[in-house]
């Protein structure tokens, strides 16, 4: 089966996911500014 999808809950993924796309957004934002 898929064990490495069930091993991470989808609320825990929903979170990394958002804050990594966070961080990318505030990376390029703060990277992009002068």
């Amino acid at each position: 089966g898929d064990h490495g999808q069930q091993s991470m809950s989808p609320e825990l993924f929903r979170l990394v996911f958002d804050l990594v796309h966070k961080g990318n957004r505030a990376f390029r934002e703060g990277r992009f500014k002068e």
